[in-house]
């Protein structure tokens, strides 16, 4: 596994930064020159890795997560009384720990369990297409082969938010729709407030009664935080289940799961199948064909 992409895309870098941002700002006030450089250091690479974390917390609450953190700092270096030096430090710590607290829920991985009379609708990219004209070697096709579970395969490569609208046409009646898409805007440099528009539509599309809605949450690269913050905020406000990123920041970055870093491998199709069976609890279902330990 690419550990140093997994640590940034999977969004393991802001809980890591965090924490240096804690050990920094409990040190003991710098007595000596080695002491300075030491808490700089750890504050400095904490701060340059929450910020390329690409966390998709509100603008709002970064800033006044920088601001509170910055008077700590000043207070720190200026008062000589110990009330306001642990006053200061205390504001560091409660402000770091209440980051990560936000944080942390949406990078639990929530069941979205399927009965085996469901249908589970899938709307996505080549990801979930594949390259080719065949696509049994996919990895909805490895759910619905090794596990009694229907699954309509309607991805697309090439497929975007604003074209998948065409799929999601062709979803009828109950069951679960799995939506993946929204990577090639990313790497195509669309902005964010366009994404935003074209997911709401198709979402606008999807939902309906009786209806269970997952979508995958993007692996971002830094500074990208805008595609996390429209995924979520739409995410809360139709009722749809996200799967964390870095459940699939995992799959782009296991050894030999791509071809071109995008593209899944057949090792690749294996473990997103993988994965997704423990999403849909799959588990609970019937086996038709017992996979190999290489795609546990």
């Amino acid at each position: 596994m690419n550990y140093f992409i997994y640590l940034f895309i999977s969004g393991a870098a802001f809980f890591l930064g965090t924490g240096l941002l804690l050990v920094g700002f409990c040190l003991p006030r710098p007595r000596g020159k080695r002491t300075v450089r030491i808490k700089v250091l750890l504050i400095s690479i904490g701060t340059i890795l929450v910020v390329f974390s690409a966390i998709p917390m509100p603008f709002w609450l970064y800033a006044a997560w920088g601001v509170l953190l910055l008077l700590a700092l000043i207070v720190e270096r200026q008062s000589r009384s110990l009330r306001w030096l642990w006053l200061a430090k205390g504001i560091a710590v409660a402000s770091c720990l209440g980051a990560a607290a936000i944080e942390l829920p949406w990078h639990w991985v929530r069941e979205a369990p399927i009965r085996p009379s469901e249908t589970l609708f899938v709307i996505g990219d080549s990801v979930s297409a594949g390259l080719g004209s065949d696509s049994s070697d996919c990895w909805p096709a490895m759910l619905q082969n090794h596990w009694q579970l229907q699954v309509k395969n309607l991805a697309a490569a090439g497929a975007t938010t604003a074209s998948a609208i065409t799929q999601a046409r062709e979803v009828h009646g109950d069951g679960t729709v799995l939506i993946e898409i929204g990577g090639n805007e990313l790497l195509s440099g669309q902005s964010a407030s366009q994404f935003e528009i074209d997911l709401e539509a198709l979402l606008r599309e999807l939902v309906r009664p009786g209806r269970q809605i997952v979508m995958m949450e993007l692996p971002l690269p830094p500074f990208e935080n805008r595609f996390g913050l429209v995924q979520r905020r739409l995410a809360v406000k139709y009722g749809v289940k996200l799967v964390p990123r870095r459940i699939f920041a995992y799959i782009l970055t296991a050894p030999g799961a791509t071809l071109d870093s995008v593209h899944l491998s057949q090792k690749g199709h294996n473990l997103f199948a993988s994965q997704m069976c423990e999403v849909f609890g799959c588990r609970g279902l019937s086996i038709r064909n017992t996979p190999s330990e290489d795609t546990r």
